[in-house]
């Protein structure tokens, strides 16, 4: 009787054991499944799959910033070259390093998973549905930390003509 209830326990003990492996390697890919398909992979994705080889949009940055910053600006990404930078209001030539991290769009979502990696306060972003680049970005780093927000606005986006992607 005695060696059948050790038996019997430890049929129990690895069933149990198997089950609580099951569990957590099932919660595991399901951690992995969710992150995978987050809004902002999806639209990563979704731009890389999209992405003209040569395209403009207008970028406006709202944020406690000097007017070379705040002021719109047209920009203009062509395949192997660099992004030209124009203001809207007066076609000059902008200074590159103002916008170095949100320009061209993928470093838009860069800008985004930083903000997630450092857990921002207040990430509102949201994506074109054609193309999937992000249209509009709200970022406040810390509630507690005044003139910190950030936006980031993305209208006026098409692709140039005649330029295929590659």
């Amino acid at each position: 009787m005695v060696a059948a209830m050790q038996n019997h326990r430890r049929h129990v003990r690895f069933w149990l054991a198997g089950a609580v492996a099951l569990l957590v390697a099932g919660g595991l890919l399901w951690a992995w499944g969710a992150a995978a398909s987050t809004p902002l992979r999806k639209n990563q994705q979704l731009w890389a799959d999209r992405r003209p080889a040569a395209y403009q949009y207008v970028l406006q940055i709202s944020c406690f910033c000097p007017t070379q910053i705040t002021s719109p600006v047209r920009v203009t990404v062509r395949e192997g070259m660099q992004p030209e930078l124009r203001y809207t209001d007066s076609d000059e030539p902008v200074e590159a390093s103002f916008f170095a991290q949100a320009v061209p769009i993928e470093g838009m979502f860069a800008i985004i998973q930083t903000a997630q990696d450092n857990r921002a306060a207040r990430l509102d972003v949201r994506y074109d549905p054609a193309y999937g680049y992000p249209s509009q970005v709200a970022i406040d780093g810390g509630f507690e930390i005044a003139d910190d927000e950030i936006s980031y606005t993305i209208s006026q986006f098409s692709p140039l003509a005649g330029e295929a992607k590659p």
